[in-house]
């Protein structure tokens, strides 16, 4: 986000990365995880948004050999804003993580 690329130009560049995988390992399942929160780049939330909407659409068209991890949402405190990160160091059970509790415990095809 910081090079000021658009929503559209970041899935055309991850569509360009799947394309190039896929041409020589045409059968890769390849996951795509979300940008996370950050209250460093919190001014530039709604593009963060936008540009996850925008991937996680373009991951759809391809769910036999594409998936999308929402790594955004779980942590947003209830207050709407980035949980702080200090809150999850990897030095507690990972349980106590959104990200990597979505990761560690999915017992569900990713979406």
């Amino acid at each position: 986000m910081h090079s000021r690329k658009t929503p559209a130009r970041v899935a055309a560049d991850y569509k360009a990365f799947v394309d190039a995988i896929h041409a020589k390992l045409p059968q890769t399942r390849i996951v795509i995880m979300s940008i996370k929160p950050s209250l460093a780049r919190w001014a530039l939330v709604d593009k963060i948004r936008d540009t996850n909407r925008v991937v996680h659409e373009m991951v759809a068209k391809e769910p036999k050999r594409l998936a999308y991890v929402d790594m955004f949402t779980p942590m947003i405190g209830s207050d709407g804003r980035p949980l702080w990160f200090q809150q999850y160091s990897h030095q507690r059970s990972k349980t106590q993580c959104p990200g990597c509790c979505q990761i560690a415990t999915e017992d569900r095809p990713l979406t």
